[in-house]
């Protein structure tokens, strides 16, 4: 009886921690519903006409994929696979990247349970993670798959990292050097996790010198071939696909400036320029600005108690020494993530979503610790806990509820409604038949290619080409003739000129 009352307590605990998954599945679809009208456009544009080319070999769209200097075999090779299954199609691009970010949810939600314990800790940072303002290019973008790549392998290699820590078993270095050089080779900016896994190996007291050195030796010769194969075998350089830092050098003053930014983003303090963050901090409402300052507080206070409790006052040696490695590993992992996108020319949001990730981890970690250490047999202390974690959670759903209205201000969105209504004005109207036409495009101050960018962005979305494009920079070099010709104005959202 007794052991039937165990298994039906372990059952019931099962049952409700798939409903919560099954939730956050529900809620990641209702949250980004929204976007699901996009179409393809920059970087993508030119990713979908590359793949559409038959003259390009396979090899050399994924395996030997250098297109600008980026050399990314990984997320090549599994570009190339989902672009096999969804072709141009925008909505079904955009429901596999929900998909795959539901997939990093359920494994996030599954790391954060084995390090608390505790579901609702687990739900709280789950959420927390799936709102986040960092997500949107890796759900409306195609090539926001690569993000959210490195992001699952990342997971794969933290998941390895406290499974050797915890049970020390032979196979978990294996499985995370692996884990390390698939990501360095889905994106060179997670080289830099080299510096946290060789501090890892060094801190594991479990294992002999040799066996840290080895571990270490392995993880930092992948760098190497990294460099190998660009430099010696497909003659490019290094770093140009990490924000062109190779092209436009390093800057002292806006890497400091970068850090502290990014720093601040990654507490909750949406810091940056509008067309990267979708709005100002000194934009948003005065109440607005204390509850994302309010979120970035309560984290902190978490963190810092944790500190406090487990670090400083703790009297036992051992268990001290342990919290302290244990702190020292993660912020020494949330810094360097930071570092390698901080010595280039801008900070997107999407760099910030790994360091975030981390931070949640970090916040979650310390919240369940403080629970069953501090405040185990204290039930008030326990559900006011359990409530300023849910407060956490709510305001950090309504900051990010805030900048999700101005989604529309980030670059990629913007460009996104531009070329949204240039197919609404061209090929929603003429379809193929604008082959027959030519079209003027008025453009008073030219810096636009627009036979290049108008046939590359039918060809991307409407499998439209060759179209006879010549731009003129006022109505008065229309030709008098108008038989055949369509003109469209770049500067009034690409509206149509009806002609007499």
């Amino acid at each position: 009886m007794f052991l039937d009352a165990i298994k039906f307590d372990r059952m019931k605990k099962c049952n409700f921690e798939l409903l919560l998954k099954i939730f956050l599945a529900v809620f990641a679809i209702s949250w980004f519903h929204f976007l699901k009208n996009g179409v393809v456009a920059m970087d993508d544009i030119d990713f979908i006409n590359y793949f559409n080319d038959p003259n390009i070999r396979f090899v050399d769209k994924t395996f030997l994929n250098v297109v600008a200097n980026r050399f990314r075999p990984v997320f090549n090779i599994v570009q190339y696979i989902v672009y096999f299954f969804c072709e141009n199609n925008y909505q079904l691009w955009f429901y596999f990247n929900v998909s795959v970010n539901i997939v990093i949810s359920i494994v996030f939600f599954n790391i954060i349970k084995k390090i608390t314990k505790s579901l609702f800790i687990t739900f709280i940072v789950s959420v927390v993670y799936l709102t986040s303002r960092c997500s949107y290019y890796n759900i409306t973008q195609m090539n926001g798959i690569l993000e959210a790549l490195c992001i699952l392998l990342v997971l794969f290699v933290l998941n390895n990292v406290i499974n050797y820590w915890r049970s020390r078993k032979a196979e978990f270095p294996l499985a995370l050097i692996i884990g390390y050089l698939l990501v360095v080779f889905t994106h060179e900016r997670y080289i830099i996790i080299v510096g946290f896994l060789i501090l890892f190996f060094f801190l594991c007291d479990f294992i002999s010198l040799l066996q840290k050195i080895s571990f270490s030796l392995i993880c930092a010769l992948i760098p190497f071939l990294n460099i190998f194969v660009k430099k010696c075998v497909l003659k490019i350089p290094f770093l140009v696909g990490t924000g062109s830092t190779t092209e436009l050098g390093f800057h002292v003053k806006s890497f400091i400036g970068h850090c502290i930014y990014s720093t601040m983003n990654v507490v909750g303090i949406n810091i940056g320029p509008r067309y990267l963050n979708g709005l100002y901090f000194d934009a948003i409402p005065a109440q607005m600005k204390i509850v994302s300052l309010s979120v970035a507080f309560i984290s902190l206070a978490i963190i810092v108690f944790y500190i406090y409790c487990f670090i400083i006052v703790n009297s036992e040696r051992n268990s001290r020494i342990i919290e302290f490695k244990k702190t020292f590993l993660a912020l020494s992992a949330i810094g360097l993530l930071i570092i390698s996108f901080s010595v280039t020319r801008r900070v997107e949001l999407r760099w910030i979503y790994m360091p975030f990730i981390i931070y949640l981890v970090c916040v979650a970690y310390c919240s369940g610790l403080i629970k069953e250490k501090c405040f185990k047999e204290n039930f008030v202390l326990k559900r006011i806990m359990f409530f300023v974690l849910f407060i956490f959670m709510i305001l950090s759903i309504g900051i990010d509820w805030q900048y999700r209205k101005h989604v529309d201000s980030i670059f990629f969105m913007e460009h996104q409604m531009r070329v949204s209504n240039i197919l609404k004005q061209t090929s929603a109207h003429y379809g193929s038949s604008l082959k027959n036409y030519d079209i003027y495009v008025i453009d008073p101050s030219p810096c636009v290619d627009w036979l290049t960018a108008l046939n590359s962005i039918l060809k991307a979305n409407s499998n439209i080409s060759d179209l006879k494009v010549i731009t003129i920079l006022s109505k008065n070099e229309i030709p008098r003739n108008h038989d055949k010709i369509l003109v469209f104005d770049s500067v009034d959202n690409f509206k149509q000129i009806l002609l007499k």
